[in-house]
């Protein structure tokens, strides 16, 4: 069915059932609020940023983060693309 991800300032991520219109995974790993998310090609996978300095990759489907990407925030909001190549 189709999902929906949304990011939160509570630091998480949830995924959510449209048909059923239920959270269905609550994703954990930043530390501080998360700003920013965009969908990679595909639709699998998500890329999350949070003010905590990290961009996180997530498999939608098992709920795990699969990549950290650190570095210093350089402004102070943030904007997440997903670009295919």
């Amino acid at each position: 069915g189709y999902k929906a991800v949304s990011c939160s300032w509570d630091t998480t991520l949830k995924v959510w059932d449209l048909t059923s219109l239920t959270c269905t995974a609550t994703l954990e790993g930043h530390t501080e609020m998360v700003e920013g998310l965009a969908a990679l090609p595909g639709g699998q996978s998500v890329v999350s940023g949070s003010f905590d300095g990290t961009l996180r990759v997530w498999d939608v489907a098992s709920g795990t983060c699969t990549a950290v990407l650190r570095g210093d925030m350089h402004e102070q909001f943030l904007a997440v693309a997903a670009l295919d190549s």
